[in-house]
């Protein structure tokens, strides 16, 4: 095979590999905690500026049932951005919540951050698949903000 095709593939692989483990715990989140009944898991793969730039997505909308129109938020996002020879992992937990749940407050609630940058693609392919294993540690991240655990 190609070494370039090699490269791609090996890519490819660990970008389903990562989206499919963060699907699984935010899916687990989605199962454990009281989000409401209308609550929804929205699982996407955006790509931007031409390929460079790939972000996993996962999202728990929660409607809100007073205001038709807003939607309260749980997101769990790992991007990576290839600029020239230099890449960039992020990864963030973040709530943006419209209305409050338990003590917490309306507003954006940032759980988890990271970035690692001036990355290869090779580090950076580590790095991706470890800060996203680590976010999938996170498994009281929704009890920080005030959803609880299902019986």
């Amino acid at each position: 095979m190609d070494p370039s095709l090699q490269h791609v593939s090996a890519f490819l692989r660990e970008i389903y590999h990562c989206q499919e483990r963060l699907g699984n715990f935010a899916l687990a989140l989605y199962l454990n905690f009281t989000f409401g009944e209308d609550a929804s898991l929205i699982p996407q793969v955006l790509l931007r500026d031409h390929g460079q730039t790939v972000t996993l997505y996962q999202s728990i909308r929660i409607p809100d049932s007073q205001h038709e129109h807003e939607c309260s938020e749980f997101n769990l996002t790992a991007t990576l951005t290839v600029d020239n020879h230099d890449c960039t992992v992020e990864t963030l937990v973040v709530a943006h919540l419209e209305q409050q749940f338990g003590e917490t407050s309306p507003g954006i609630h940032t759980l988890h951050q990271t970035r690692d940058a001036d990355l290869n693609l090779d580090g950076a392919l580590l790095s991706l698949r470890a800060r996203v294993d680590e976010m999938c540690e996170l498994h009281d991240a929704p009890e920080r903000i005030g959803f609880l655990r299902r019986p």
